[in-house]
């Protein structure tokens, strides 16, 4: 249910209060966290500058919080585990990306 409330949102208070729960989710394995990992990536690429940063700030903690490879095969073996280095590369780049500004390349 929230998934759909904030998909289809363009309340800018109610897609950052999603962004805990998301980044939450993760936290669970297989399909949840696939889907989780799915929303916050649609989220880094949102038209407004807040929601780009809230998730960024968001999801870098929650990144460096896993040790080792972060997995992100579902239950029937569908994806990959993201190795521990992409994994700091990934880092790196959520890091120094201008996520609050209004420039288009982000």
């Amino acid at each position: 249910r929230a998934l759909a409330a904030s998909r289809s949102s363009r309340d800018i208070t109610r897609l950052r209060a999603s962004i805990p729960v998301f980044v939450g989710l993760l936290k669970w394995s297989g399909q949840v966290r696939r889907k989780a990992m799915g929303v916050l990536l649609q989220f880094l690429g949102y038209s407004f500058p807040i929601v780009r940063q809230a998730t960024a700030q968001a999801l870098y903690i929650r990144l460096l919080e896993e040790a080792g490879d972060f997995d992100l095969r579902s239950e029937d073996g569908i994806g990959s585990e993201v190795p521990s280095d992409i994994l700091a590369e990934v880092l790196e780049l959520i890091s120094i990306t201008p996520w609050s500004t209004d420039n288009e390349e982000v």
